[in-house]
């Protein structure tokens, strides 16, 4: 398996991790398991390679810090809403399984390729475009929750996104 069509990301709360299950072409299963520390390093590259974007500029020239940061949230709030829900990657019918021991990353203009790679497994390929991206980031941001791990690493425009439910908690009904 090369590069997985479909795929379900959770937390295992047992493990303390993140598994990935996903589907490839021919509808092959597999599930692989990312580390905190490791998801770590790759969610703060990820958000660094969003946030280096360009943003267009504005007519008095560059645009300040605090614009970007807000062009991004609404940029990350469009893609939230875009998320559709489909059935989840059984990973019980998965009979490959293993621990990802590295994460190569390939960005182009239109997409980043995440390479999993394991000693002694066939490296696997998630393929996503920005909004996909931006997606998977706020799921494993609302998984990250649910672990109770430290959100330091989040940048707000991900915290702020209305679809995370400890936000939505925090707002007024009247």
């Amino acid at each position: 398996m090369s590069a997985l069509q479909r795929l379900t990301t959770e937390f295992i709360d047992t493990e303390d991790r993140i598994r990935i299950s996903g589907e490839g072409v021919q509808g092959e299963l597999l599930s692989f398991w990312l580390t905190q520390r490791l998801l770590t390093r790759l969610i703060q590259f990820l958000v660094t390679s969003i946030e280096a974007v360009p943003t267009q500029k504005t007519e008095q020239g560059a645009v300040d810090a605090r614009t970007h940061a807000l062009v991004n949230e609404i940029q990350q709030e469009a893609a939230a809403q875009l998320i559709t829900h489909e059935p989840p990657v059984d990973a019980t019918k998965s009979g490959i399984s293993w621990l990802v021991r590295d994460v190569d990353i390939n960005k182009t203009d239109q997409h980043y390729t995440l390479r999993f790679k394991n000693i002694g497994s066939a490296p696997v390929d998630v393929v996503f475009d920005q909004q996909q991206l931006r997606q998977w980031l706020l799921i494993v941001f609302k998984l990250w929750q649910q672990a109770e791990w430290p959100l330091a690493i989040w940048p707000e425009w991900i915290q702020n996104t209305s679809a995370n439910p400890a936000r939505k908690s925090q707002s007024a009904v009247h």
